[in-house]
């Protein structure tokens, strides 16, 4: 039976966060689901100082928008301001302000809009916080997972979610903090497959399927499974 160390890394925004509870709580309860799947066994250690890069952009969302929106063209002043803040490229804007349109016509509700808009994160800041996590883990047995409270999802008003993301070959990933615990616990294992070798799964029952807000099973689907015992037996 493989044995594999996990350390956990908490920026300074999570640790002072309202959503803050305890963290290794729900990471020991995720990876306890991957243990009954497969041959391996967690130790979790002792949680560390994390110094993530990049300002807070979540602290000027949605009042910083709100000040600034003028009449009714609510996605196109909210992709304006995204582009003059920098946290949008301007090849993203068009697609994000159709976006925007098609859920609002549903939803009718400016802070469900808001909610959906900020959630946004530009390739180049994930891979900048990823970077972050990798040197402070560099030369370090185990795998690393870094919380943040920086970046996380709104998808409406009143409902937070987690997002997370690693890279391939890396042994770190990044996890955006949510107090809906069943997320983080989602998103945890997702991100965990990957780090073992699985990838996306089309199928909703899989763990592995790439929205979490539609994932119904903790269970990694067989192609994944395969891939994930394959590499273990390489850890």
């Amino acid at each position: 039976m493989k044995h594999i160390e996990i350390v956990p890394y908490c920026d300074e925004k999570f640790e002072r966060s309202s959503w803050n509870f305890e963290i290794r709580k729900e990471l020991e309860t995720a990876l306890g689901v991957i243990e009954k799947q497969f041959d391996i066994r967690f130790s979790v250690l002792e949680t560390r100082k994390w110094n993530s890069p990049y300002p807070d952009d979540m602290a000027i969302y949605p009042e910083g928008i709100v000040r600034t929106l003028e009449g009714d063209d609510i996605p196109h002043s909210l992709a304006r301001e995204a582009l003059k803040l920098g946290l949008i490229g301007g090849d993203d804007s068009v697609e994000i302000e159709r976006e925007m349109n098609d859920v609002l016509k549903k939803e009718g509700s400016i802070m469900y809009m808001l909610g959906f808009f900020s959630g946004r994160i530009s390739s180049f800041q994930q891979k900048g916080m990823l970077d972050s996590l990798e040197k402070l883990h560099m030369n370090k047995n185990g795998i690393a997972i870094g919380f943040t409270g920086k970046k996380f999802c709104l998808t409406s008003a009143d409902i937070r979610t987690a997002l997370g993301w690693t890279s391939n070959g890396s042994n770190c990933a990044v996890i955006g903090i949510s107090p809906k615990k069943e997320i983080i616990i989602k998103v945890i294992i997702h991100e965990m497959g990957h780090i073992l070798g699985a990838g996306h799964s089309d199928d909703t029952d899989s763990i592995m399927f790439e929205n979490a807000l539609k994932i119904t099973s903790l269970m990694f689907d067989e192609q994944n499974r395969k891939l994930i015992e394959k590499n273990i037996k390489k850890l």
